[in-house]
């Protein structure tokens, strides 16, 4: 499975900027700055996590990494990026299985909102 989904924008930059923390936002996650310009993107309880791991339901601690870069061509590119190892350790075999089903949601809510305000210009999965 894909550990990383970048989205090729064209248009306005914030609106697209916003689109993508609002799409996140509105699966449950808090989208934070870290101080390296990324975006933490965390939900869910690791104390519930640690004690009932995959098992956690809607309190599995789940963690994505959010950039926003520059293309060759100066367009803005949003990446979002998950750690599959993490969610193995922390959540076991369910948990990561869980994980990943939130990503391609995520993936998929992103591309949708992306696509209906005309800002999408393609997609690559690593």
């Amino acid at each position: 499975m894909a550990t990383t989904h970048d989205f090729f924008l064209v248009g306005d930059p914030e609106q697209g900027r916003g689109i993508v923390v609002d799409a996140l936002r509105a699966q449950g996650f808090a989208v934070t700055p870290a101080p390296d310009g990324a975006f933490a993107v965390q939900r869910g309880s690791t104390a519930m996590t640690v004690l009932f791991g995959g098992l956690s339901g809607s309190q599995l601690r789940i963690t994505f990494l959010l950039r926003f870069l520059t293309d060759q061509q100066g367009g803005l590119v949003a990446r979002l990026s998950r750690d599959q190892v993490g969610a193995a350790v922390s959540g076991g075999a369910i948990g990561a299985s869980k994980a990943t089903a939130v990503f391609e949601q995520c993936v998929a809510d992103i591309g949708g909102r992306l696509r209906a305000a005309h800002l999408f210009a393609g997609e690559r999965r690593q």
